[in-house]
C-alpha cells in the first residue's frame, strides 16, 4: 500500500486493484480505505469509484452502507450538476440495478426510479431509459405503459398548469419522448393483447400527430 501511495498515488487502476487484493485477503476496512482514498484524493467524482464502493459494501453484507454510497454520491451529483446531468442518470440507474438484481429489491428500484425522475423533472433521458427497461425486465406490460405516459404526458400536464418549478431544465427533448412512446408500442406488439396495441398506437398518434405533406388535393 505504501508503495501505491507514493510511487503510483494519481493511477486510478493501481489502486482499484488494491482495494480488490485487500478485498480478496480479507481485509474489507482497507479495501474501504482504498475506495475512499480514490473518491476523495485521487479522482472525486469519478462514477466507477462510486459503483465499485457500493459493490463492496454489498459483498460484505452492508447493504445498508451501499445504498448510502449511492445516496451520497446522487446528492452530490444533484448540487452540483443537477438531477438532469448525464452522471445522475448513470448513478440512479447502477443504483437500481443493484437493489433489483443483486438484492431482490423491486420496489426499492422503483422508488428510485421515481425520485431519479421528479428530481429532474422528467428531462434526465437516462432515468426513463433505465426505468423502462427495468419494468420490462419485471415483466408487468401496465407498468412499462406507466412509465411511457408518466414521461410523455404527467411532465406535459404539469407544465400546462404552471406546476413546474422555475430554474430547472426544460423537459425531455420531444424526440426522446417520441423514442420511448414507440417503444411502448413496439411492446405492446411483442407482448400486449390487441386492445393493449392498438390503445398504445393511438396514445402515440395523439402525442405526436403524423405530419401530413402536400396540398389539399
Amino acid at each position: 500500500a505504501y508503495g501505491v501511495n507514493v510511487f503510483c498515488k494519481r493511477d486510478v487502476e493501481v489502486h482499484f486493484a488494491l482495494a480488490r487484493f485487500e478485498e480478496a485477503v480479507g481485509d474489507v476496512d482497507a479495501a474501504r480505505a482504498a475506495y475512499a482514498h480514490v473518491a476523495d484524493d485521487v479522482a472525486p467524482g469519478l462514477l466507477r469509484c462510486v459503483v465499485e464502493r457500493a459493490n463492496l459494501e454489498r459483498r460484505a453484507g452492508d447493504v445498508d452502507a451501499a445504498k448510502d454510497t449511492y445516496e451520497r454520491a446522487m446528492q452530490v451529483e444533484k448540487s452540483r450538476e443537477g438531477a438532469g446531468s448525464k452522471a445522475y442518470g448513470v448513478l440512479a440507474c447502477k443504483y437500481a440495478a443493484m437493489l433489483h438484481e443483486a438484492c431482490g429489491d423491486v420496489e426499492g428500484a422503483r422508488a428510485v426510479y421515481e425520485r431519479a425522475a421528479d428530481a429532474g423533472e422528467g428531462a434526465n433521458a437516462l432515468v426513463w431509459d433505465g426505468w423502462l427497461n427495468f419494468e420490462r425486465s419485471a415483466g408487468s406490460f401496465a407498468n412499462v405503459r406507466a412509465v411511457v405516459e408518466r414521461c410523455c404526458d404527467v411532465f406535459d400536464e404539469r407544465r400546462a398548469s404552471g406546476g413546474s418549478q422555475p430554474g430547472l431544465r426544460p423537459r425531455l427533448p420531444e424526440r426522446d419522448r417520441r423514442r420511448l412512446s414507440s417503444a411502448l408500442v413496439e411492446y405492446a406488439d411483442l407482448v400486449g393483447t390487441a386492445d393493449e396495441l392498438a390503445d398504445a398506437e393511438r396514445a402515440h398518434e395523439r402525442r405526436f400527430p403524423a405530419r401530413h405533406r402536400g396540398g389539399d388535393g
